[in-house]
């Protein structure tokens, strides 16, 4: 069985994670010591991840790794609305259905 090779990190991330490392305990106190999204906490292994716009190199919060491979790069807060309401209109339909 073959280890999986590690993705470099680029510089610009490197930076990135240098200048806002010491935020990560502050933003973990804040978030409830759990992702942003679900809520899950970081394990003895695995911390959560410094999600970050990566177009402006802004720091959002910290989530756990299924949330932020999740939430894709191109994706805004008017699509993911939209996206919300369609899956909303799309239950309301199936609850009708079902009946």
């Amino acid at each position: 069985m073959s280890k999986r090779k590690r993705r470099r990190t680029s510089p610009k991330h490197r930076k990135f994670i240098r200048e806002n490392k010491h935020k990560y305990e502050e933003l973990l106190d804040a978030q409830d010591g759990g992702c942003a999204i679900c809520g899950r906490h970081p394990s003895t292994t695995r911390r959560l991840d410094m999600d970050h716009d990566h177009r402006r190199m802004v720091l959002r919060g910290l989530l756990c790794v299924r949330c932020n491979r999740a939430i894709a790069g191109w994706m805004d807060s008017t699509w993911l609305a939209k996206a919300s309401e369609y899956l909303r209109r799309a239950e309301a339909l199936d609850h009708t259905t079902s009946d």
